[in-house]
């Protein structure tokens, strides 16, 4: 009787281990598969981040371009309104001007 509880117990113990590995087996492949997954989406994420950056850097430099070509034409239109007012052309904003009359 002990023998064949001893052999019975024994095919328990075999089955559950058997179990329990198969368990195993399942929840690492299922951790790699996850690890996978984030790590694909990891590298989506920073490719896009990439992008992004790279997207940013092309509009600050039209930006600062566009801002170059400004302060060109603004030291351009200071110039001229400086040599036409020296040259008498330009607005004279030292002349009084007469109030207008209006008749009663």
């Amino acid at each position: 009787m002990a023998r064949r509880e001893k052999a019975h117990l024994e095919g328990e113990l075999s089955a559950v281990k058997t179990n329990a590995e198969e368990k195993l087996e399942q929840e690492h492949v299922k951790g790699d598969e996850a690890i996978r997954s984030l790590e694909e989406r990891v590298r989506r994420m920073l490719k896009r981040k990439d992008e992004v950056i790279e997207e940013l850097k092309m509009k600050v430099s039209k930006g600062e371009a566009l801002a170059e070509e400004l302060e060109g034409i603004v030291s351009r239109q200071r110039e001229e309104i400086r040599s036409l007012t020296i040259s008498g052309m330009g607005p004279r904003l030292s002349r009084k001007v007469k109030p207008l009359h209006v008749p009663k």
